[in-house]
Formats: structure tokens, sequence, C-alpha cells
């Protein structure tokens, strides 16, 4: 039978809202392996390995507030091809030792927010405004082999992506 395992350490520290500061860092690490039929022992496909998180804001009254976040992981395990006897044959050509031999590019993320309050008796509204991936990184999500064009390909996630929105609370 086949058996699998996840295992890590996560370290954190925060700093709750006090004198108009608050944030938290976390760090963890960990690792995800299953061993298949034949007896070999693999990463899962979602394997990341370590995840780091930076987030924090400051409230300088009770109308304003602005937070970021910043985020860089390991990325998931995939399987490589064989390039060259993939080209050969015209179809993806993956030797077994290479199942989820490999992983994608390191994930990195960086997002902030301005949020606007205005109290009402029994209700509050918050407008706001925020980017996600203020980096303009370009993070692989998914890696692979096109058999027509002989090649990888890749699927990324969005690159700076600006957003409004309002909130009614009651």
């Amino acid at each position: 039978l086949g058996r699998a395992y996840a295992r890590g350490i996560e370290f954190s520290i925060q700093k709750k809202l006090a004198e108009k500061l608050y944030g938290l860092v976390s760090f963890s690490y960990f690792r995800t392996r299953y061993r298949d039929l034949m007896g070999q022992w693999r990463n899962r496909t979602f394997d990341n390995r370590f995840i780091l998180c930076i987030s924090g804001g400051y409230k300088p009254n009770k109308k304003w507030e602005f937070n970021g976040r910043f985020i860089w992981s390991g990325n998931r395990a995939f399987t490589p091809v064989d390039v060259e006897q993939s080209i050969r044959v015209g179809y993806p050509w993956v030797p077994t030792e290479n199942i989820y031999s490999d992983y994608l590019p390191d994930y990195q993320s960086l997002s902030v927010r301005v949020d606007r309050r205005w109290f009402f008796r029994k209700s509050n509204l918050v407008a706001y405004i925020g980017a996600l991936n203020l980096l303009d990184r370009e993070n692989i999500i998914a890696k692979y082999w096109v058999p027509g064009a002989n090649q990888y390909e890749t699927e990324s996630t969005w690159g700076i992506f600006p957003y409004v929105g309002i909130e009614f609370e009651f």
C-alpha cells in the first residue's frame, strides 16, 4: 500500500493593535511526501517547503487604516518531462524517476490597502482601495508540456491588480 506524511514547524510573532500599529510575521517549514506503490518516496503536489508572511498596518485614527502584506513561498512540485525525448516522440515523455521531482519557481507577492471609515449611529461605511501583486511578479502556478509546440508553457497569476470597494457594516 502507498503511504504519505506531512511534517513541519511554524514560528510566528504578532503585535496586536495598540498605539496605532499592528503586525504579524510567520514562517513555516514543512515537507509533504508519499511513497508510491513501487516503494519510491516522492514529493506531493503541494510540497511548497516554506512560507514566509509579513503583514501589518497603521491606524492613525478611527477613520483611516493603511495595511500591507508580503508573502514569499516555495512553489508546488511538478513533473518535468525529458525534453529531448519528448521532442523526438511528439508527446510528453516522463521517466518515472521524474515524477514530482522538480519545483516551480518561488512565489512572491506584495499587497497594500487603504481604508476610510464613516461612522453612523448603529452602522458604518468603509471605502477602500488597494492593489495585489505590487511587485508585478510573474508567479507561475502551472507548467506543462505542449505536444504540438514541443515546448513548455506556463500559467501565471495576474500582474498588478488594483481594486476598490465599499462595505456597509451593521
